[in-house]
């Protein structure tokens, strides 16, 4: 198990594979990018066969209206259509939401205000629920697992969700949920 970015996730990949260690990898989702660590380790099969969690949909779910979307937004800007560039676009949908539920007069308590008590209403390309409220700002709570394939690809391994709580156990829990709809344009 590897918690890291993206450029130490392909040298320990690659400096394992050059020894010959070949475990059962899991590492986290930000240091996991296929695109990243071709370029870092000059090929991305460094990442078949290695389990990393998600709360996003997979990227190659072109079915799916987020997916969609936000793939139309990175090609219209030219950008190269990977994690961070997904990640990205959902934070700033999810960001321009909250400062639309903030009001004209934004102040960072008005912000804070429309995230404890709109969040849950906010759409997401997440498959997991968000918590912000009064006495969590937790955001979002969970992950499904995948497993990358010989292409690169995060392939769901779970059809279900492990969410986090905040209760003081720590206990997580199997969960499912399924995200709202985009709106008919990706920015609201």
């Amino acid at each position: 198990m590897f918690f890291g970015v993206t450029s130490a996730t392909a040298n320990l990949l690659g400096t394992a594979a050059k020894a010959g260690f070949k475990p059962t990898w899991m590492v986290t989702s930000v240091g996991s990018d296929p695109d990243i660590i071709g370029e870092l380790a000059g090929t991305k099969s460094l990442l078949t066969g290695v389990y990393a969690p998600s709360f996003l949909v997979p990227i190659q779910d072109t079915k799916n209206a987020y997916v969609r979307q936000m793939k139309v937004l990175v090609d219209r800007a030219d950008l190269p259509w990977n994690f961070y560039t997904y990640y990205g676009i959902n934070t700033a949908y999810v960001l321009a939401q909250a400062l639309d539920a903030a009001g004209p007069n934004l102040t960072r308590k008005g912000l804070i205000r429309a995230l404890e008590t709109n969040s849950s209403k906010f759409r997401s390309a997440a498959n997991v629920p968000m918590r912000f409220s009064k006495t969590s700002h937790q955001g979002l709570t969970g992950y499904w697992m995948g497993k990358y394939t010989s292409s690169g690809l995060l392939e769901r391994e779970t059809n279900y969700i492990i969410t986090a709580t905040s209760s003081s156990s720590g206990k997580a829990k199997k969960a499912s949920y399924r995200p709202g709809n985009p709106t008919r344009k990706l920015l609201p």
